[in-house]
């Protein structure tokens, strides 16, 4: 193996521009690792790809990637797709403003900027201004703005920039009025909300702690408390909690509006269940109520108005309740909003009126309640879609929200809660006419028999004639719901008289709960069933046929299509798969990956190690089987998912497939978990785009 290493790194240094001429991918050594899980032995010949920075391996990835792109550099119609995805990509885009104050806080993505900026106005009118601009910060577009809070009373905006995509940011604050800069820069920030006081005079927020080489880490995540005349490297601030939660929980932190109650989170990896500790300020911080159990077996979340907290939950209703609990005198929770066939996903309080944000088959529904749980009216949306809610304040009638689906791009809505009156506050124009774009929903059975719904989306002019090239997309997990939203990827493709599939599959959060459950752990299968058989129903509809049939995903979705390439590879004729996990016997020892076990389960118990090892999409690939053409996306610079997963896959795919299509493994830089600068991302989906339209026939 030596021998060959030196060889390649020779190769590598002195002919690197031969790449392009090299008709088959760069050869795999094989390792005769067996591991024995429980009396079971799994061979592994790759394992020794999982450290990637080692020289061996970075040589490998070099090679791959330079054969990855030579093939898709080679595809036709790249230069017109990448035209065509520029002036999509590149066109203005809006965020919700949060009001704060006499001002509207927002992001705004101007055209031909890699990184949105953060805009201000006036909330009486008048020109707007830029607060940050990340592009003027870093010209090579890769630092971002992930998150930014405005202050109560719009003095300070709190916000975190991060860099190459990374979930770790360094926490900055900054005057509105003027835009001053303070001193403040607190490290390994992230996955939490800063929380401010009503009186602005700190904040709360979620630290990591740092490991014995100066580096954030998941484990030991806790909330802490800075004070605006406090250290501004943040180095004194107090722990206010976290200290004794298991390594997997991610702790979150909320104040009441009138700043007496400390709303404090605690979240069980990313599956969901939580618990929450509501302390009163007032009193020394003392706890007034506790939701959830040790087993996290339900999701709550609590908004404050007053004394009262207003609580969603899953506990005892998979679809969802609200509750309240009066904390000034705590005697525990009276139900005012009872569970309905609808998914209620959120709950709002504006003016101290409720604004409840419901799924109904997948697609969002508003409803306005009043404190005591009266159900008021409904607000109206042009069509089936997506709502995002609210961007609003305590004592202010007034909200914001957004409203997005697949023919209609993200526009803001201006919400009088007191009256009703509702306009548009800002709409993006785009530069193709989406109102010949056909959106239906469909229902097909899966392997089971359980119903699954599906979003079709193509223009007015494409009918099923049997072989109608499709992109077919999911998800399937950690309670996430895939609803009608508006993509450039999409619109490119149908525009071409392709059809876009957008099943909501098991393990999602689209029909509550229940559904969630039915693809978690030794579930999961079913999960891949419902995906796989999607694309059997569109064959059996007319649509199209295997050797039109595209399928994609990311992360989890990554998961998904590598599981449903390996159980069904001659129903698909090509494959992108994003950042995935595939090694599902060995995930769980990688970055942040631990925190996922609360979904998926892990190989070290030998009742999950059964199911696992039966699905893992790694461990599954067979010598001598026709595989789809394959282009397997990953990053170095990923922070959750470990690139192990994809340069694993990618060789085992390429030494076992009998068939010659492509298995390509393309490594992305500057880029994370899929997050990246604009420029970026018009590359990286020119070369998803146009090695799935050629293999499926689309131009």
């Amino acid at each position: 193996m030596r021998r060959y290493f030196a060889t390649l790194l020779t190769v590598l240094l002195c002919a690197a521009p031969l790449a392009a001429q090299i008709a088959k991918p760069p050869a795999t050594p094989r390792d005769d690792i067996v591991d024995n899980y429980f009396g079971v032995k799994v061979p592994d010949p790759y394992q020794w790809l999982e450290n990637g920075t080692a020289p061996n391996v970075l040589a490998w990835s070099q090679a791959q990637n330079a054969y990855a792109k030579a093939h898709l550099d080679e595809l036709p119609g790249r230069a017109a797709l990448a035209q065509e995805l520029h002036r999509l990509l590149s066109v203005p885009s809006v965020g919700i403003p949060q009001p704060a104050g006499a001002w509207l806080v927002y992001s705004y993505h101007a055209r031909n900027e890699n990184q949105y900026v953060v805009m201000v106005r006036r909330r009486s009118g008048g020109p707007a201004r830029v607060l940050i601009d990340p592009n003027k910060l870093d010209p090579s577009g890769n630092t971002a703005v992930n998150a930014f809070y405005p202050s109560p009373h719009g003095t300070y905006l709190a916000y975190g920039l991060s860099v190459n995509g990374n979930d770790r940011t360094t926490l900055h604050v900054l005057r509105i009025a003027n835009g001053t800069r303070l001193p403040i820069a607190i490290t390994r920030t992230g996955y939490s909300q800063v929380a401010w006081l009503p009186d602005e005079s700190g904040f709360y927020y979620a630290r990591f702690a740092a490991s014995n080489r100066g580096t954030a880490t998941v484990a030991g995540s806790r909330i802490y408390f800075h004070s605006m005349t406090g250290s501004p490297s943040g180095d004194m601030d107090a722990s206010v909690y976290g200290r004794g939660l298991p390594a997997a929980d991610l702790p979150d932190v909320a104040v009441s509006p009138n700043g007496r109650w400390l709303v404090l989170f605690a979240f069980h990896g990313t599956s969901g269940g939580n618990n929450v500790e509501i302390r009163d300020r007032k009193h020394s911080d003392a706890t007034v109520l506790r939701l959830g159990t040790l087993t996290y077996n339900a999701q709550w979340s609590v908004d404050v108005d007053g004394n009262t907290a207003y609580i969603t939950t899953s506990d005892g209703a998979p679809n969802f309740k609200l509750a309240i609990a009066n904390l000034a005198h705590p005697n525990g929770l009276r139900v005012i909003v009872q569970q309905s066939q609808d998914i209620l996903q959120s709950t709002e309080v504006v003016d101290h009126r409720l604004a409840l944000t419901y799924l109904h088959d997948a697609s969002s529904r508003v409803r306005i309640y009043t404190e005591s749980g009266s159900r008021l009216r409904d607000v109206t949306f042009p069509s089936m879609g997506t709502v995002e809610c609210c961007g609003a304040q305590p004592d202010d009638p007034v909200a914001y929200y957004s409203f997005q689906s697949f023919n209609a791009p993200t526009t803001i809505y201006r919400y009088d809660i007191a009256t009703a009156a509702q306009s548009v506050w800002q709409r993006m124009p785009i530069p193709y006419d989406t109102s010949n774009i056909v959106v239906s929903q469909v229902w097909y059975h899966s392997k089971d028999g359980t119903p699954i719904s599906m979003f079709l989306v193509h223009e007015r002019g494409t009918a099923p004639n049997g072989h109608v090239p499709v992109f077919l997309t999911g998800y399937g997990g950690f309670d996430v719901s895939m609803t009608p939203t508006f993509s450039n990827n999409a619109l490119a493709w149908v525009q071409r008289g392709g059809l876009y599939a957008l099943p909501n599959l098991r393990g999602g959060g689209e029909y509550g709960e229940e559904w969630h459950g039915e693809g978690m752990f030794a579930n999961k299968q079913q999960v891949f069933d419902d995906f796989i058989y999607a694309a059997k129903y569109l064959v059996q509809s007319g649509w199209t046929n295997p050797a039109h049939i595209a399928i994609a995903g990311a992360s989890n979705g990554g998961l998904l299509v590598s599981a449903a390439e390996t159980q069904a590879p001659q129903l698909f004729k090509a494959v992108w798969c994003g950042w995935p996990l595939t090694d599902m016997l060995r995930y769980q020892n990688f970055l942040i990956a631990r925190l996922w076990v609360s979904e998926y389960g892990s190989s070290a118990n030998p009742r999950e190690f059964a199911y696992l090892y039966k699905y893992s999409p790694y461990a599954n690939v067979r010598r001598g089987t026709d595989y789809p053409a394959t282009l397997v996306v990953t990053s170095p610079d990923d922070p959750r998912v470990d690139p192990m997963n994809a340069r694993k896959f990618a060789a085992r795919l390429q030494y076992a497939n009998a068939a010659p299509t492509p298995i390509l493994l393309r490594i992305y830089t500057n880029t994370g978990h899929g997050r990246s600068a604009i420029d970026n991302e018009i590359a990286h989906s020119v070369d998803e785009l146009s090695f799935l339209m050629n293999q499926v026939g689309l131009r």
